[in-house]
């Protein structure tokens, strides 16, 4: 990701990219971002047994 910040930058500050492609851009990273810390913090809770889950299926009914 961090690549691809570069590159925008780079092409935004070129003026290689018009804005509009710039700002599609910047909202895929910010969306790969999100999902990435949301992805990360599940598997923290998973690591550390902090992610309760239920003993019996029909808990969840």
């Amino acid at each position: 990701m961090a690549e691809d910040r570069r590159a925008l930058d780079d092409a935004s500050a070129s003026g290689q990219a018009p804005r509009l492609f710039a700002s599609e851009a910047e909202y895929a990273l910010h969306m790969t971002r999100g999902e990435l810390d949301r992805v990360t913090g599940t598997a923290e809770e998973i690591r550390t047994g902090s992610l309760t889950w239920p003993d019996d299926r029909k808990d969840l009914t």
